[in-house]
């Protein structure tokens, strides 16, 4: 098994931040959704997901959520 391959790959992929929900903090009002819909979805337990973080990078990260429960994940 070659070592150190599996990342070569994608070399040439901009890094953009990920993002995540703080589920304990979700009110599930999905002010967020409206804010960024092509980035925010309802979650089946009622709250707030991430559906693609380079569109919430794009709609302006943690401050689509006015409650501040979108988190930027440490690489």
């Amino acid at each position: 098994m070659e070592r150190g391959t599996k990342n070569n790959k994608n070399k040439n992929i901009k890094n953009m931040a990920k993002y995540q929900v703080n589920k304990d903090k979700c009110l599930g009002c999905f002010i967020c959704t409206v804010n960024c819909p092509q980035g925010m979805a309802q979650d089946d337990d009622g709250k707030a997901k991430v559906a693609d973080s380079d569109a919430v990078e794009t709609c302006g990260g943690e401050s689509v959520c006015p409650h501040g429960v979108i988190e930027k994940e440490e690489a």
